[in-house]
């Protein structure tokens, strides 16, 4: 499974570790998966629609930088033939 969310915020650009904030806490309480579970790579491919923090703005993070996904997903989509299911969470996903 793909999971594609928003670009790191600035506690995960921090870490380097995506989804290690209250938004990874509730999906992976979603998703019905441990933490161990969620970072098997096996299993879960995690990629942000931009692969850097984009700043913060006035009332919260920047959205993701527009170049990064139509440069990247295609690539990194395409690496893996054996994905069955992607899923997009947030508004710029």
């Amino acid at each position: 499974m793909v999971i594609i969310g928003q670009a790191p915020g600035q506690k995960v650009q921090n870490s380097g570790i995506l989804w290690d904030d209250a938004s990874g806490d509730n999906l992976r309480e979603w998703l019905g998966v441990s933490q161990q579970t969620f970072y098997d790579e096996k299993i879960f491919a995690l990629i942000p629609m931009g692969f850097c923090f984009p700043g913060a703005g006035k009332s919260g993070d920047l959205p993701p930088r527009p170049e990064c996904a139509p440069l990247w997903h295609k690539q990194v989509i395409k690496s893996m033939p054996e994905v069955k299911l992607t899923l997009l969470i947030g508004h710029y996903a």
